[in-house]
């Protein structure tokens, strides 16, 4: 089955605008709401940006996905003799599917509550985090192998990988930077300390989600402009050899 990639660099480029009003919009929300208060419930319930139920995790956990989905699509195309194997585009697909899970259903705060009775797993005060080292630990066995795939997208595609890579150092400085100051030092700090820091967090992770959904779309059109050249180039002289035999 032929998977084909329906957007341009235009519509990516407005897009990475778009979620980034979006996201402006839901901070500001969230951060009047906290300020002012709301007589109905159900409005605080969707504008908090650090509720279960509320629009900022369903429009992270859509992100999450796309980008998940990005990285499928790549991998049901990618060719044996492609600069980033096959493996590599599958593995990000599932890591990225596991977040938009993990987003979600709140996994990692699962992880930290089935580990935190052993001793021996490192954590933050309060006994907080403990999901941050497993994640940790786990990400770096999948570095290793990665390496030489990195340096690929890095050298053949700069610009998506740029984008990218950026988006992550913004994800993670919001999901694990912003996470570890509030268990240090926030956990009893006034409100308005924790109600800035949850803002700051979860847009941190909005944006750097945006960053590398607009990357990977742009890495897809790359890899599809570069097959089209290369293929053009393989069939040119053989439509010349045939115009040459038939004069």
């Amino acid at each position: 089955m032929e998977i084909s990639i329906r957007f341009s660099w235009e519509n990516v480029r407005q897009l990475f605008f778009w979620l980034i009003g979006f996201e402006l919009f839901l901070l500001v929300a969230y951060l009047l709401e906290s300020a002012l208060g709301s007589p109905v419930w159900t409005i605080e319930r969707l504008l908090d940006l650090d509720g279960e139920l509320s629009i900022a995790v369903w429009f992270s956990t859509v992100q999450l996905a796309a980008i998940g989905i990005l990285f499928l699509i790549k991998a049901a195309k990618a060719r044996p003799n492609d600069q980033v194997p096959r493996w590599f585009l599958a593995l990000g697909c599932a890591g990225f599917l596991f977040l938009s899970l993990d987003e979600h259903l709140q996994l990692h705060e699962t992880i930290t509550k089935l580990t935190v009775h052993l001793d021996w797993v490192p954590r933050f005060s309060g006994d907080h985090g403990v999901w941050i080292f497993a994640y940790l630990g786990l990400g770096c066995l999948l570095l290793l192998p990665s390496l030489r795939p990195i340096v690929a997208l890095w050298r053949f595609h700069r610009y998506s990988f740029s984008l990218m890579a950026a988006g992550v150092g913004v994800f993670l400085l919001g999901a694990v930077g912003m996470e570890v100051i509030g268990y240090e030092f926030l956990r009893e700090a006034p409100r308005l300390y924790q109600v800035l820091e949850i803002a700051t967090e979860e847009f941190l992770e909005m944006l750097g989600a945006s960053a590398i959904l607009c990357g990977a779309a742009f890495y897809a059109l790359e890899a599809e402009a570069v097959r089209a050249a290369v293929t053009e180039d393989i069939q040119q002289p053989e439509l010349t050899a045939a115009v040459g035999t038939a004069s």
